[in-house]
């Protein structure tokens, strides 16, 4: 995927432009003249999520992430400014359904809705196969997940027995390793992709 490295502004559009879920057919929204993509990307310097598609031609105007940074520098508070209007008008069901888990730990429930975007939007979609574990057993947790589809069971093991405990199957929403990642302990659980 590339790196949100700049935004575009549509100026002038002879067709409207299909936005599209990155790696998928899915079409999020269409935009047409005066509407913006990229701004996610952009101000985090994370994966773009999305494709733009124009269906004949289009001019647009774009900014660079150093030139934003750079204005940013200079005004504070602008950066305040149009993340609470991007976070604001923001309605990708993804998103909205991370920020809802998030929003469910017990160290974020009293964090302002910008840091919960903030950390929605920095979280990456990985797929597992069934029979797959997360992440490696007796190693330091660095990952918190979120299961979007499927269903992860967390397993005790004991390394002598070889014996494993089933402790919890999670599905949609369940969270895995909320507070194992925030001081990197040691993981003393598996978490394998059952369904």
């Amino acid at each position: 995927m590339a790196t949100g490295l700049s935004a575009g502004l549509i100026k002038k559009i002879r067709s409207k432009a299909k936005l599209q879920q990155a790696g998928t057919e899915e079409m999020v929204r269409t935009i047409g003249p005066g509407q913006f993509f990229g701004e996610i990307g952009l101000l985090l310097a994370g994966q773009r999520t999305a494709t733009v598609d124009a269906k004949n031609y289009g001019v647009v105007n774009s900014v660079s992430h150093e030139s934003l940074f750079s204005l940013i520098e200079r005004f504070p508070l602008f950066k305040t400014v149009v993340m609470h209007h991007i976070l604001s008008k923001y309605d990708d069901q993804i998103q909205m359904f991370l920020r809802a888990a998030l929003s469910q730990i017990e160290f974020l429930k009293g964090a302002k809705k910008e840091t919960i975007a903030l950390i929605a939007f920095r979280m990456i979609e990985r797929n597992f196969e069934q029979g797959q574990f997360l992440f490696d057993p007796n190693t330091l947790s660095k990952e918190m997940f979120i299961v979007f589809d499927g269903v992860v069971e967390l397993n005790l093991h004991f390394d002598k027995t070889d014996t494993k405990i089933a402790l919890e199957r999670l599905g949609r929403g369940g969270i895995i390793n909320p507070l194992n990642f925030l001081v990197e302990e040691r993981i003393d659980v598996t978490a394998e992709v059952v369904s």
